[in-house]
């Protein structure tokens, strides 16, 4: 699962008049904004909510972190762009949204996710006549229908024109939330 400074790192989370990260010696992340942001500081990883947490506000994209009695609106973005993935390599959080196919693989392309982490998403397109695999983190489950990966496993495709859509449910599940074609899952 990422952490909250690969997410900050990333873009993936964002908010406007950010001016600072700074790392405690404790473990604790501090976020530090200038006055007319709405806060002056919001620290995270803090020993009674390790985990901050993020509600989405409507039906819009915006996201709100709260973490004790202070929050800040934050937007996830997602690349929503197709990317060619002819070899094997590791996917990460930064490719949320994006169309993931196999165009120019001359054998098999096996993707791995990143940690599971409510909200994201990738799509995968079977381009050429390939084995095109999916497979979770350690600790993570892929879920297609009715089928479940064990831990760290996968799913597999290799009929052009399949397509699947992964989203993470929360910190250890990935589920198919479309499908075109036929996926082994093991």
């Amino acid at each position: 699962m990422p952490n909250i400074k690969e997410l900050l790192a990333s873009q993936l989370i964002g908010w406007s008049g950010r001016s600072k990260l700074r790392s405690q010696a404790d473990g604790r992340i501090n976020l530090e904004n200038n006055a007319a942001s709405g806060f002056s500081r919001l620290t995270l990883g803090l020993e009674n909510n390790v985990h901050p947490a993020l509600a989405r506000v409507g039906s819009s994209s915006i996201l709100r972190c709260v973490v004790g009695d202070e929050s800040f609106s934050a937007q996830l973005q997602h690349d929503l762009r197709p990317i060619a993935t002819p070899a094997s390599q590791p996917i990460n959080f930064n490719h949320s949204g994006a169309l993931l196919h196999n165009t120019g693989a001359a054998e098999e392309v096996n993707l791995t996710l990143t940690g599971a982490f409510p909200g994201l998403w990738f799509m995968f397109f079977v381009a050429v006549g390939q084995n095109f695999r999916i497979t979770a983190a350690a600790g993570d489950t892929i879920r297609v229908g009715s089928s479940v990966s064990g831990e760290a496993g996968n799913v597999v495709a290799d009929t052009v024109g399949n397509a699947l859509t992964l989203m993470a449910l929360d910190t250890a599940q990935w589920i198919a939330i479309a499908r075109e074609g036929t996926w082994t899952v093991t």
